[in-house]
């Protein structure tokens, strides 16, 4: 158990209760009567939801008794007769709430004598050993795990009227059954009566509870929030009472939200993964959500979200995100996102003028080869940041791996091409301080620009690659270009 109101409370019901079972279905339930130290009690059960399986459920229980239904059928269960009235009993037939106090906890009817009702039909039924009682039953919808509601009255007071034969017969039958149906609202009584009492009591145990949980109207508007509200967004519970549920939520994802709530509302559950909801300070912080429509539980009266932060996850998923397409050395893109940018330059209609250049250190295993890996290392870091630093932001500069490096230019021409190529050399051959000494490397590089629309990326990549070849050929240490790629494949 997560927590309690009262505290030293322990739970009559477990996971082999028809109430709990519908709950770990996703769905609220209630508990036949039971007898819980001398006092008769039902249990409604409410599952929480995270990824569309219930994590908890929340269990409020109620004595019969006491219960603001009871006092409704105690006053108006008699239907204006001077004995017998209406009851309300759950599956197996044991008295909920009746005209008299003290068949609660007693059975009027067999499960077997209930089975075949409909929902909207009430019918007389024969009970076993009550030939001297007229017994008039209907099912009650509200109670999700069955239950129905029972006329009861001695066949002496029932037909003590009759005055004309058959026909006032009927007609009595009939006004007891429109009186049974209509008496079902009567559970409508107990529900709104007892939201305020089960609402504290829902309301102490979500307040436990480490995700935020939140129950809206049909309309969007917040009725409640737990209190996890003041601890991961900053901001007191009750400061979201009243307001639209997008709202809430971080502005980019507040028209994801508003589509949330409303497939919620139209398929009964519904979840979304990875929205922001706003904090204190214009900030925001990731939640999974999950929601459960419990329009039809007046102890909840809404649909039922249940917010769980995903911080960690989303900073693990953000770092595996960046590792997959960042270099772990220099911390530059690597090649898959060099494709992936490229991709996105082919995508584009018409595609843009744009230029390549690759580069290749010169003799780089000497500098490994005489002062060691970890000097090799801090060599590559060192010119990948004057190679960031020599571009511009539209440029996209990355490692290829090993000692060589690419740049995409974006929305270039051949002279800015090369010089940029010009500088990037400048900025390679600098001095390097590494291990107290001073290292000099060169490089190479393969210039090609894209000046037709139809340019393929693919192929400036190529020709950028056979350029840099071209100046190795030619005595390294310089630049080449390739002639522009006009539409080849």
């Amino acid at each position: 158990m997560l927590a309690a109101e009262p505290p030293s409370l322990t739970l009559p019901i477990g996971p082999g209760d028809p109430a709990w079972q519908t709950a770990r279905g996703g769905r609220a339930g209630n508990s036949p009567v039971m007898n819980v130290d001398g006092v008769w009690r039902d249990y409604a059960t409410v599952p929480v939801l995270r990824e569309g399986r219930p994590v908890a459920i929340v269990v409020m229980g109620e004595s019969l008794r006491d219960s603001p239904s009871q006092a409704n059928l105690a006053t108006s269960g008699t239907l204006g007769f001077v004995v017998g009235g209406l009851s309300v009993v759950d599956s197996a037939g044991t008295v909920m709430f009746s005209w008299n106090p003290d068949l609660i906890g007693h059975r009027l009817a067999a499960p077997a004598d209930l089975a075949n009702l409909r929902v909207g039909e009430a019918r007389k039924i024969d009970l076993a050993g009550a030939g001297d009682r007229i017994t008039i039953a209907s099912p009650v919808a509200d109670l999700l795990n069955g239950g129905y509601l029972v006329f009861q009255q001695p066949v002496p007071a029932f037909y003590r009227d009759i005055r004309s034969g058959q026909l006032t017969r009927d007609s009595s039958l009939l006004a007891v059954v429109g009186a049974a149906l209509v008496g079902l609202t009567v559970l409508n009584g107990r529900r709104e009566a007892a939201i305020r009492r089960e609402q504290g009591r829902l309301q102490a145990l979500l307040h436990n509870a480490h995700d935020i949980v939140i129950a809206t109207g049909a309309d969007g508007s917040v009725t409640f929030v737990s209190s996890a509200a003041a601890l991961l967004l900053g901001l007191p519970a009750s400061s979201y009472l009243g307001r639209q549920l997008p709202d809430i939520a971080y502005p980019d994802d507040a028209a994801t939200l508003a589509e949330f709530l409303h497939r919620a509302a139209e398929a009964g559950t519904a979840a979304v993964r990875d929205v922001r909801l706003s904090t204190a300070g214009s900030g925001h912080r990731w939640f999974d959500i999950e929601a459960i429509d419990l329009r039809d539980r007046p102890e909840v009266a809404g649909i039922l979200l249940t917010c769980h932060e995903i911080g960690e996850r989303r900073l693990l998923q953000d770092e595996l995100r960046y590792q997959a397409f960042h270099d772990a050395l220099t911390g530059l893109p690597n090649r898959a996102l060099f494709a992936r940018r490229l991709d996105v330059l082919a995508a584009e209609r018409p595609t843009p003028a744009f230029a390549v250049l690759f580069i290749d250190l010169d003799r780089f295993k000497s500098v490994n080869d005489t002062y060691g890996h970890d000097a090799g290392d801090e060599v590559l870091r060192i010119i990948g940041a004057r190679l960031q630093g020599a571009g511009t932001g539209q440029d996209a500069v990355c490692r290829l791996g090993g000692d060589e490096f690419a740049v995409i230019l974006g929305d270039t021409d051949s002279a800015r091409a090369h010089d940029v190529a010009d500088r990037l050399l400048e900025s390679i051959r600098r001095p390097i301080s590494v291990a107290g000494r001073s290292v000099t490397v060169d490089a190479t590089i393969g210039v090609a620009l894209a000046e037709s629309q139809d340019a393929p990326p693919g192929a400036v990549v190529r020709n950028a690659d056979l350029a840099m070849y071209r100046a190795k050929e030619a005595g390294r240490v310089r630049q080449a270009a390739c002639v522009p790629t006009a539409g080849q494949p």
